[in-house]
């Protein structure tokens, strides 16, 4: 039995390997993470935009793309996912279909999403005027054997699509095209120290709403 038709999910991603790659476990129980009955490797890929600032994105490849000859600049093409691990945090990942040298080609950070919106939308102006609206976005996958793999992808827009993106409802189905970004923010933690944690996104440059699912 073929598995249903899969939403929108498209990445490709041209940057610099930042350290080998490494088992992809989940950090709280260690335990390894599978796909398609495969062990997943993972790095992070630093993309950088034109403005200068670095992206830094994890990558998860299956052990048969697994190769140490993996060359320092690559091209990567897959899809965004994420999981809650143990510890309830959320990770974002690209898993990679293909890789492939990139050479002297330019760094590229892009993708194309479809799904449904699954939460309540936020609207707030930052400190400097700017207006932002955060979503946060299904998206579902199968395996080769059919079962479902849904990722809930925390996503913001800017001014025009902010605006227009306040008034979406849940169960709203959407198309939108962005880019991955990387966010250092501060955290207190109960001790009264601060740390630098990292959080990744999915940074929106066009957002279209349907009536029906996108595939």
């Amino acid at each position: 039995m073929e598995p249903p038709a899969q939403l929108m999910n498209k990445c490709i991603l041209i940057g610099k390997i930042e350290k080998d790659f490494q088992s992809f476990k989940d950090e709280g129980t260690q335990e390894h993470l599978m796909y398609n009955g495969s062990r997943l490797y993972a790095t992070t890929i630093d993309v950088t935009r034109v403005s200068g600032i670095v992206d830094k994105i994890t990558i998860a490849i299956p052990e048969e793309l697994y190769t140490e000859a993996i060359s320092e600049r690559i091209i990567v093409r897959g899809s965004l996912r994420t999981f809650n691990d143990s510890r309830h945090k959320l990770i974002l990942y690209v898993l990679a279909e293909s890789i492939s040298p990139a050479n002297d080609v330019h760094d590229t950070n892009l993708l194309t999403l479809s799904g449904n919106l699954c939460k309540k939308t936020v609207f707030r102006k930052t400190p400097l005027g700017r207006e932002i609206t955060e979503l946060l976005i299904a998206n579902n996958q199968y395996d080769n054997d059919g079962h479902s793999i849904p990722s809930y992808i925390p996503s913001i827009c800017w001014n025009a699509n902010a605006r227009a993106a306040e008034a979406y409802s849940m169960g709203d189905w959407l198309l939108v095209k962005g880019r991955i970004q990387s966010r250092v923010y501060e955290k207190t933690n109960d001790s009264g120290e601060s740390a630098e944690y990292t959080v990744n996104e999915l940074s929106i440059g066009r957002i279209i709403k349907h009536n029906l699912p996108i595939v």
